[in-house]
C-alpha cells in the first residue's frame, strides 16, 4: 500500500514538473512568438458573432462583412486610444504650465520646514544632536542629488522606449493583419484547430470552455464588485474633501486601480505631494488618509468577495494573492488567484486530479 502510495506521489510530482515546465516553456518562448496572432484569433472571435448575424440577415458575402466587422473594431479602438492619448496631454500640459506658480511658494514653505526642524534639533539633549544633524545632512544631500537621479531613470526610460518603438510598431502592423485574415478564415482556423484534438478529448474540452468561461465570468464580477467599492469610498471622500468632479474622479481612480501594475496610490500619493508642495497640508493629509483606509479595505475585501464568488477559501485566496505577489510583482496578484480557480475547477469536474476534496 505504501509502494503504491510513493508510486502516485512520484507521477503526481513528475506530472506537475512537466506541467510547470510546458506552462513556463509556454509563457518565455511560444507567447512572445505567436503573441500578435493568439490576440487576433480572440479578437476575430469577440466580433464573429456579429459578422454572422449581418451574413444572415443581410445575405451579404462573408469576406466583405468579415472585413467591415474588423474596420469598425480596429477604428472604434484606435479613436479610444487616441483620447485617451490626447486627454492625457492636454493634462500633462496643463499641470507644466501651472508648476512654475506652484513651486514659487517652495523656498518659503522650505524655509519655514528647516527653522521648525532646527528648533527642534536645538531642544533634544546634546548627544541625540548629532545624530540628528548627521541625518539631516543626508537627507539634504539626498533630496539635492534627487533631480539628477530622476532625470537619469527618465532618460533612460525614454532612451528604452524609443528603442523599443520599432518592434512595437511591428507587433501592432502584425496584429491589424492578422485580425483581417484570422476573421475571414476563423471558421476554418478554428476546425483546424478542434481536429488536432483528439474525439475523446473533443467534448471534454467543450465542458471545460464553457465552465472556465463561467469562472472568468464570476472572476470578472468579483473585480467589479470591489471597483464599485473603491468608487464608493473615494466618492464620499472626495465629496467631503469638497473636490469638484468627484464622482467622474473617483470612477477614473477605481480604473487605475483595478489594473494590474497600478494602483490607488499611483494617483494619490502624487496629488497628496503636489498639495503639500502647494502649501494645502491639511487636504495633503486627507488624501494620504483616503489611500490607506482604500488600501486596507482592499486588502481585506479582496480575499472574501473573490473566495465567496468563485468557491474558494478565504484562506487559499489570501495565500494565491501573496504567492503571485511574489512571484509577479501586482501582475501576479491578478493571475495567481484566477490559475487556482481554473485549477479547482478542472478539478472539480475530474479532468484533472491534483487533490482530494
Amino acid at each position: 500500500m505504501d509502494q503504491k502510495r510513493s508510486v502516485r506521489v512520484i507521477i503526481f510530482t513528475l506530472y506537475a514538473a512537466c506541467l510547470a515546465l510546458a506552462l513556463w516553456f509556454s509563457v518565455r518562448f511560444i507567447l512572445p512568438w505567436t503573441a500578435p496572432f493568439l490576440l487576433a484569433f480572440l479578437t476575430s472571435g469577440f466580433i464573429e458573432p456579429a459578422v454572422r448575424w449581418l451574413v444572415k440577415h443581410f445575405r451579404a458575402n462573408r469576406t466583405l462583412m468579415s472585413v467591415i466587422c474588423s474596420l469598425v473594431f480596429l477604428l472604434s479602438l484606435t479613436g479610444i486610444a487616441a483620447f485617451l492619448s490626447v486627454r492625457a496631454f492636454s493634462e500633462a500640459s496643463a499641470f507644466i504650465r501651472s508648476l512654475p506658480d506652484a513651486l514659487r511658494g517652495i523656498p518659503e514653505m522650505a524655509k519655514s520646514v528647516e527653522t521648525a526642524v532646527d528648533n527642534y534639533i536645538h531642544s533634544v539633549p546634546e548627544d541625540i544632536r548629532a545624530v540628528l544633524y548627521g541625518a539631516l545632512d543626508s537627507l539634504s544631500e539626498w533630496l539635492l542629488g534627487l533631480p539628477a537621479v530622476l532625470s537619469d531613470r527618465l532618460l533612460s526610460r525614454l532612451s528604452s522606449l524609443l528603442s523599443a518603438a520599432p518592434r512595437i510598431l511591428f507587433f501592432i502592423v502584425t496584429y491589424i493583419m492578422a485580425v483581417f485574415f484570422t476573421g475571414i478564415y476563423y471558421g476554418r482556423i478554428k476546425a483546424f484547430i478542434l481536429r488536432q484534438i483528439p474525439p475523446r478529448l473533443r467534448s471534454a474540452a467543450g465542458g471545460i470552455k464553457a465552465d472556465v468561461v463561467k469562472t472568468l465570468e464570476k472572476w470578472l464580477m468579483s473585480y467589479a464588485a470591489i471597483m464599485l467599492i473603491t468608487f464608493l469610498e473615494l466618492t464620499v471622500a472626495f465629496l467631503i474633501l469638497r473636490i469638484e468632479y468627484a464622482a467622474l474622479l473617483a470612477a477614473f481612480i477605481a480604473v487605475i486601480d483595478a489594473l494590474p501594475v497600478l494602483g490607488t496610490g499611483t494617483v494619490l500619493l502624487p496629488w497628496a505631494a503636489w498639495e503639500l508642495i502647494c502649501g494645502n497640508v491639511g487636504r495633503a493629509v486627507a488624501l494620504a488618509v483616503t489611500y490607506l483606509i482604500v488600501t486596507l479595505v482592499h486588502g481585506f475585501i479582496e480575499p472574501k468577495i473573490v473566495g465567496s464568488r468563485v468557491g474558494l477559501s478565504p484562506v487559499v485566496t489570501l495565500l494565491a494573492l501573496y504567492a503571485g505577489f511574489k512571484a509577479a510583482g501586482v501582475a501576479g496578484m491578478v493571475l495567481a488567484p484566477l490559475s487556482v480557480m481554473i485549477m479547482k475547477l478542472l478539478n472539480d469536474r475530474g479532468y484533472i486530479r491534483l487533490w482530494r476534496e
